[in-house]
């Protein structure tokens, strides 16, 4: 049978058994033949109604599992992006959505990051929607805690 094509696969690769990647796309062995890891041995392949709902299943995963090569892309994503955030600092960008946008990006809660950083989610919260404004070590301090997470 064939999937919907409105739908989107969440696919599970594995080397001898052992989960090394999990990934979202509408195309799977498209996606997998791109990747420059080893050559799994099996694939699972799930379908979602939609991206966003693949995508929330593949954090989920990633978290609970910490695949190898998710681990090793997801360091390597975030150095990008810390990249691009410390850029968009120094233009004298909005902290509360730098702040926002990496959480956002990280797949974290806000009550995820406050407990990193022995705090509450009301703080968090707070810098999110601009209330409060954290001084630049603290804003560097929110980010590092942000791109330090387990799976990123």
């Amino acid at each position: 049978m064939e999937p919907d094509p409105e739908q989107t696969a969440l696919y599970k690769a594995y080397h001898d058994g052992k989960l090394v990647y999990v990934g979202v796309s509408k195309s799977v062995l498209r996606r997998i033949s791109e990747h420059q890891w080893v050559e799994p041995t099996s694939i699972e392949v799930e379908y979602h109604p939609s991206r966003e709902d693949a995508e929330l299943e593949e954090r989920r995963l990633i978290r609970e599992t910490n695949p190898v090569y998710n681990i090793m892309h997801a360091q390597l994503e975030s150095e990008k992006r810390s990249r691009r955030l410390q850029k968009k600092m120094h233009r004298g960008g909005d902290a509360a959505e730098i702040i926002k946008r990496a959480r956002r990006l990280s797949g974290m809660t806000q009550q995820e990051i406050a407990a990193k950083l022995g705090t509450f989610q009301q703080v968090i919260s707070q810098y999110e929607t601009a209330r409060i404004e954290p001084t630049l070590p603290t804003l560097k301090m929110l980010l590092a805690a942000i791109s330090r997470c387990e799976y990123i």
